[in-house]
């Protein structure tokens, strides 16, 4: 009897254990981190270079991220998200249109790509409004 209990819990363990990994797997596979392509670290707006800057320092305060350098005359910013220090760039193409440029300041495009589309979605919902 002792030995049938002892077998039966035995099993019970192995299959919490076994189920437990597996959802663990799912999650990180959702949250995995890829590389991310230098085209989807831009974007035009139809904006002067100012007003995407000021745009930009919104998004990424609105994100909670921590703010590491702002160079307003330079017209680039640099964040920390995530343990990980990122530079915003603005560069003015026409009078009325300027392109920004989020990239990873170790140059690593391993990342998840979410972080640099929030503050792109930041921007245009600000610049709609």
């Amino acid at each position: 009897m002792i030995k049938k209990l002892f077998l039966f819990l035995a099993i019970s363990v192995l299959c919490c254990n076994v189920a437990f990994s597996q959802a663990q797997q799912e999650n990180s596979s959702k949250n995995a981190t890829i590389y991310v392509n230098y085209k989807d670290c831009i974007q035009t707006f139809p904006v002067d270079a100012q007003r995407l800057f000021l745009l930009a320092l919104s998004a990424v305060s609105e994100q909670n991220y921590k703010f590491v350098e702002v160079q307003s005359t330079g017209g680039y910013i640099l964040f920390d998200a995530f343990s990980r220090e990122f530079l915003i760039q603005i560069a003015q193409k026409e009078p009325n249109l300027s392109q920004i440029k989020i990239t990873p300041a170790n140059n690593s495009y391993v990342f998840n790509v979410d972080l640099i589309n929030r503050i792109f979605k930041s921007i245009a919902s600000n610049f709609e409004n």
